[in-house]
Formats: structure tokens, C-alpha cells, sequence
């Protein structure tokens, strides 16, 4: 009789085991905001096999706010950005305390007229392959620094100035890209 119960369980086991395998189980990734349950994991995704205070640590997603831009006298431009992941932790853009470096960067530019189209401060040389000519191109900006102002809100000053006796009444933009996400 011993013999027939054990059989039984070790078949019950297998049977579950299999099945798991088979069709996956799923786990709640622990992540809330506002009551609402975030995310669902199964057993064919690596954070089903992780403690949850490192699912907790390691959420894909970025985002990104623009806020406070400025002009200086001299024409410096800064621009002050929240980087922080899906669901509002605030990000290291080095990727010191949290995981992975965010590489960001930035462009300006000014809107001539209403009619115009913009025209970019932030601007490189760039010969053409097979012309050989070269010509300045709208990019992104170079020679900027940033100053870390609390846990995933930085001030970024333009290494680009604007001209002296820029066009004060016409719109000017800044905006920002995230080229490359490491992590």
C-alpha cells in the first residue's frame, strides 16, 4: 500500500511539473500604481525567476520631461530633465544606483515665422560620401555638462550659445532624444 501511495504522489508531481512547464505559470510582479496591477509574469519570462525586491529594482522603460528652460544673457541655454523608469523611480543617467546609463541628448532651435519651418542652433559639418561636399546639417549638441540637481532630475547646459543679438521675439524650442538605452 505504501508502495501504491508513493507511486501516486510521484505521478501527481510529475504531472504538475509538466504542466508548469508546458503551459507556464504567472506570478504578479508586485508593481502598483494607483491600485492597479501592472504587470503579469509567467514562468517564460526572466523576472518570473527573480526575488521581487530585484523585479522591484530592474522595470523596463523610460521616460523623460523637459522642464525650465532658459536663455542667459551671454546666450547660454540649460534645460532642467526628469529621467526616471515606467512606472516614476527616478533613474541615474549614469547607471551608478540604477541599472543601466541613460544616454540622452538635446537640440534647439528657432521658429523664424509662423510660415517657417525651424531653423537649428545645434548644427555639425557634414561632407557627403559620394559628393564631397560639405554642409551644415541640423544635430544634436555638443560640449553640453550636466549638474545633478536630486535623485533623477539634472540641469543641462548647452555647450552651443546662441548668437549675439538672437532674434528674442521669435519661438525658440528645445527638445531632447534618447538615442541609446543601455541595460
Amino acid at each position: 500500500m505504501m508502495r501504491g501511495t508513493h507511486a501516486k504522489y510521484t505521478w501527481l508531481v510529475l504531472v504538475t511539473a509538466l504542466a508548469l512547464l508546458a503551459f507556464g505559470t504567472s506570478i504578479d510582479a508586485g508593481q502598483e500604481k494607483g491600485g492597479k496591477k501592472l504587470a503579469l509574469v509567467t514562468s517564460h519570462d526572466l523576472e518570473f525567476y527573480m526575488s521581487p525586491l530585484l523585479v522591484d529594482f530592474v522595470r523596463p522603460g523610460l521616460t523623460a520631461k523637459l522642464e525650465n528652460p532658459g536663455i542667459g544673457a551671454d546666450g547660454t541655454l540649460t534645460v532642467d530633465i526628469k529621467i526616471a523608469d515606467n512606472v516614476g523611480l527616478p533613474l541615474d543617467r549614469n547607471g551608478v544606483f540604477s541599472p543601466g546609463a541613460v544616454s540622452l541628448s538635446f537640440i534647439a532651435a528657432h521658429l523664424p515665422s509662423e510660415d517657417a519651418t525651424y531653423v537649428a542652433y545645434t548644427t555639425r559639418l557634414q561632407t557627403g560620401t559620394s559628393t564631397g561636399v560639405t554642409a551644415i546639417q541640423a544635430s544634436s549638441d555638443s560640449g553640453g555638462s550636466y549638474t545633478q540637481l536630486s535623485d533623477g532630475l539634472y540641469r543641462y547646459t548647452f555647450g552651443t550659445k546662441l548668437p549675439a543679438g538672437y532674434p528674442t521675439t521669435e519661438t525658440h524650442a528645445i527638445g531632447h532624444y534618447c538615442p541609446d538605452v543601455e541595460g
